[in-house]
């Protein structure tokens, strides 16, 4: 069955999710605070991928192994939030050997 809305899930299935944005939205803002410069130069060259990949290839396993893996009905919150908080909405910025949502 599809789930097209939130009131779709099951009362566990959206405590997996909230769960799973909040790892996401974390893992982010570390990023963000822990490899500002990295962010910072590789946003310059529009290639925040290069600049963060082992941050984002370590958050994007964990992301996977923990939430991905275990719930048919999950969203990858992991590059909503790269997306939204590291290239400000400009997937461009991330470069192109980003390799994008993981669903």
């Amino acid at each position: 069955t599809a789930i097209n809305s939130w009131d779709d899930l099951s009362q566990e299935e959206q405590k997996i999710h909230l769960k799973a944005q909040r790892m996401a939205r974390v893992r982010v803002a570390e990023m963000r605070l822990d490899r500002e410069d990295a962010l910072r130069s590789g946003a310059a060259v529009r290639d925040i991928y290069s600049a963060l990949q082992t941050p984002i290839d370590t958050a994007r396993r964990e992301f996977l192994q923990t939430f991905l893996s275990q719930s048919p009905t999950m969203v990858d919150y992991l590059h909503v939030e790269i997306v939204r908080n590291l290239a400000n909405d400009d997937d461009q910025l991330l470069g192109a050997s980003y390799p994008g949502p993981m669903v």
